[in-house]
């Protein structure tokens, strides 16, 4: 196709097992005017072979000369693409059939939004149909970015021509957290957002980024967090960007204790005082990512039973202006479970002990 809207855009490395479910349920979406551009990055499977074997005039193949990896991939993909719009897919994932459609109307309706993502499901290995729900509405994406990611990468579609506007597009030296990245310069220039409905299946496997690549990942996200921790206003330390890391995600501090949640109150209260004086953030939507973040927090402090819940409310009704009923009974009934939980086990090694 010579000038198509969209193209969407699969680097893949050795992804075989899975590539011709990806490539099918690209070829029947509800939208046909796209071209399907598969950039292989040198595999050493019978990928190549696979894309050969359709005879869609849609698809393009670009076989890399060099390994390139991730970011370079997607570069080389960018500066090849025809379409006003990219569409992000990885080789082991699905889309619904109205993915492309749906997004085109979204970025057609709403001309200051510059990178649409959607909700995905989650299957194969461990999960059972988990909805991944990233937060929707521009500044609630922004807000949340400030914690974690707020996008599933291979869900989004984005307006090709904002990606100039930042420098290169996906960075090297931010290699498992590149699409973090970008988001956190394109906020910048544009809106960020998700369609709230599932317009991908996401496949959990062994080969996954978060799995093979897991440390290097934190180490990339935490610069991204450390650089949007100084466009707030503050100054932080490593250990710091750590535990802001970790009550975003809850990985990666694994203490767990009275003096943890105090420590996590404190910073909490630190960011929203910060916001006030910078007003780098929507307020509401601020105080809606640290509310999701101060659930977590306390989530897993239940084993401290009353004092955690009282901790909970004060924070909820002084710092978050008002709380949310309805997380009130459902944080209660997790304490009486888990708390149930660490007697029966006392029990159970008294038991063993005894018997």
């Amino acid at each position: 196709m010579d000038r198509p809207i969209v193209t969407v855009l699969m680097p893949v490395y050795n992804g075989s097992a899975y590539l011709r479910q990806a490539i099918n349920s690209v070829l029947v979406q509800s939208y046909s005017n796209f071209e399907f551009l598969i950039l292989d990055d040198c595999s050493s499977d019978d990928t190549v072979s696979i894309v050969r074997s359709y005879s869609d005039p849609r698809i393009r193949l670009i076989e890399a000369k060099e390994r390139l990896m991730i970011c370079k991939a997607l570069n080389a993909g960018i500066e090849q693409a025809k379409g006003k719009y990219i569409a992000r897919m990885d080789a082991d994932d699905v889309c619904r059939p109205s993915r492309l459609e749906k997004q085109v109307t979204y970025l057609e309706r709403c001309p200051q939004v510059g990178v649409c993502g959607t909700w995905v499901r989650r299957f194969g290995l461990g999960v059972s149909g988990s909805i991944d729900k990233r937060p929707c509405g521009s500044e609630n994406v922004r807000a949340y970015a400030l914690f974690d990611n707020p996008m599933v990468h291979s869900s989004v579609m984005m307006r090709r021509d904002i990606l100039g506007k930042t420098g290169s597009c996906y960075l090297d030296e931010f290699k498992n957290a590149e699409d973090y990245e970008l988001w956190s310069r394109l906020f910048a220039c544009c809106g960020i957002d998700n369609i709230p409905e599932v317009l991908l299946d996401y496949r959990v496997h062994l080969e996954n980024v978060t799995i093979t690549a897991g440390k290097d990942m934190e180490v990339a996200a935490c610069c991204v967090v450390k650089r949007l921790l100084y466009t707030l206003g503050l100054n932080p330390t490593e250990e710091d960007v750590l535990f802001h890391r970790y009550l975003g995600t809850a990985r990666m501090y694994p203490e767990r204790s009275r003096s943890t949640l105090v420590k996590a109150e404190e910073w909490l209260k630190k960011l929203i005082v910060s916001n006030c004086i910078s007003m780098t953030y929507f307020e509401p939507s601020l105080l809606r990512a640290i509310a999701g973040v101060w659930y977590r927090a306390c989530y897993h402090s239940l084993d401290e039973g009353m004092w955690t819940i009282r901790h909970f409310l004060k924070f909820y009704a002084g710092s978050c202006k008002g709380s949310r009923p309805l997380l009130v009974p459902i944080l209660f009934c997790a304490m009486v479970k888990s708390l149930s939980c660490r007697y029966w086990r006392h029990v159970a090694v008294q038991d063993r002990a005894q018997g």
